[in-house]
């Protein structure tokens, strides 16, 4: 398992972040399974096959720091399909 946790300043707002995550997820060779969002979050869940024939799933989470004007806390977490 892998999870990363950040916190990022951006002029963007968070639909528009949110929006930059999926497309570089997207171009990695992800695919988004759902997604779920409201004015405080966005939440996408994921899958990605490797080359070894591993099946891989992944949780992004975006959302702003309370408080804190251009400020987001981006949380990826991916995990084996079959642990």
């Amino acid at each position: 398992m892998s999870n990363s946790i950040a916190t990022l300043e951006s002029q963007l707002n968070l639909e528009q972040l949110n929006q930059h995550y999926i497309n570089q997820m997207q171009q990695a060779g992800w695919t988004k399974t759902a997604d779920a969002k409201d004015a405080q979050i966005n939440l996408s869940t994921w899958t990605l096959k490797s080359k070894e024939d591993v099946t891989w799933e992944g949780i992004m989470r975006i959302k702003p720091v309370e408080g804190k004007s251009g400020q987001y806390s981006a949380n990826l977490m991916i995990l084996p399909d079959k642990m």
